[in-house]
């Protein structure tokens, strides 16, 4: 039996209702527990220890926020903030909003961390100066989205990259540095995978990790830190 559209978009505004409800009241309770509140955007189903791990999808089961908008938070309020794979999903202008949301609701000092496509990296294919591991990270994510298709690889896996998964604006280095610059953040510094001299920061990254492709995820990620003076 069919449900009527009318009581699917009921339903699903019910339970978006009650989410914001139940924020408040996570807001607080996390607030309360500890001295260095960590904000995780974007978390989906991978939602880390001592965190308030947030995102804008009701079924994840993480805090309601939805990362066009403004915060629902305090400002000043968080030591860290921390986000994977989620600023490439966002127009420019609307990243660049959320990096100065990220700026407000941080303490002075706070950092921030975020981990996205790297679009030198991913070129880096286009011409072979991705090596042997650029090569086979193209035939990867060919042979996964586009099977049985003529011609590089290569061009369909940049395609794929710059044009999937609802991706809207991919960044490198050199223009996701500027962009934390502008909005305020200071002491800018690119980490490995997964690394960071700041034990808070290490071992957050997910993507890729629990389905076996870390060494392609390692390939295409930057994962850039920076801090709010």
């Amino acid at each position: 039996m069919s449900v009527n559209p009318q009581v699917r978009t009921f339903a699903r505004a019910s339970r978006r209702g009650l989410a914001r409800l139940r924020r408040r009241a996570q807001l607080r309770d996390y607030l309360a527990s500890t001295s260095t509140p960590k904000l995780h955007l974007g978390a989906g189903h991978n939602h880390l220890d001592g965190w308030l791990n947030t995102d804008s999808d009701v079924d994840s089961g993480a805090v309601l926020l939805d990362v066009s908008r403004t915060f629902p938070l305090p400002s000043g309020a968080f030591h860290y903030v921390f986000s994977e794979h989620l600023i490439e999903h966002l127009p420019y202008a609307t990243g660049v909003a959320m990096l100065r949301e990220c700026r407000r609701v941080l303490a002075p000092g706070g950092w921030i961390r975020t981990a996205t496509p790297d679009l030198s990296a991913i070129v880096s294919v286009l011409d072979g100066a991705g090596g042997q591991l650029g090569e086979r990270y193209a035939t990867w994510l060919a042979d996964s989205y586009f099977p049985d298709t003529p011609g590089s690889p290569a061009t369909f896996a940049v395609n794929q990259v710059m044009r999937g998964w609802g991706h809207r604006f991919v960044y490198d280095e050199a223009t996701l540095r500027a962009t934390l610059e502008a909005v305020g953040f200071t002491d800018v510094r690119r980490c490995s995978f997964r690394d960071s001299t700041d034990p808070a920061l290490a071992g957050l990254e997910d993507h890729g990790v629990a389905d076996g492709n870390e060494e392609f995820t390692r390939f295409e990620t930057m994962s850039l830190e920076a801090r709010l003076p």
